[in-house]
């Protein structure tokens, strides 16, 4: 797997097409497990994300066993196709609910998902950001103007949504 970030010469950089961007997803999460700190993570619908992917899933597990104070915030306007194309992320999310929010905006807010583009945020330490949907390219960062900026516009977007796809279906 190839890991942009792994020169520590260097506070951002590109990555380049889908390939790269599921890499850097998978990394990204690597990383969240072995030093961890709470995650955002925002998309339309997560079909281009590995999250389903076994490395990926038991990077999570990893992150989740790491700290009582950690939370992952998931933001996305379209829901329904994430249990189909990751079913064992829908596993492991049963079992750490408590540390995971999805979320969605309102009808009257979908302007600023929109505006957000998609990405990942391991704060403070890490982020990924994709530019272009078509192509999917984007840019990772370790620098803390830029991880606190998108940190910050994450959460505001994320502190006027409300709660999306439960984890269980359970009733009382």
């Amino acid at each position: 797997m190839n890991v942009p970030w792994s020169d520590p010469d260097h506070d951002s950089g590109h990555i380049d097409g889908w390939g790269g961007w599921a890499d850097a997803v998978r990394a990204l999460l690597a990383e969240a497990g072995e030093h961890p700190a709470s995650l955002l993570m925002f998309d339309v619908d997560y079909s281009h994300w590995p999250l389903g992917e076994l490395a990926c899933v038991q990077a999570l597990e990893q992150w989740a066993l790491g700290g009582r104070n950690l939370h992952c915030t998931m933001l996305a306007d379209q829901w329904q196709h994430v249990p189909r194309q990751h079913p064992r992320w829908m596993r492991w999310r049963v079992t750490w609910g408590h540390k995971l929010s999805c979320k969605s905006l309102p009808d009257d807010e979908q302007s600023a998902l929109q505006r957000l583009r998609p990405m990942l945020v391991l704060e403070g330490k890490l982020g990924i950001s994709l530019l272009d949907e078509e192509h999917g390219t984007g840019i990772w960062s370790r620098s803390p103007s830029t991880l606190r900026e998108w940190w910050q516009g994450g959460d505001a977007i994320s502190q006027r949504s409300m709660d999306a796809m439960p984890a269980t279906t359970l009733g009382l």
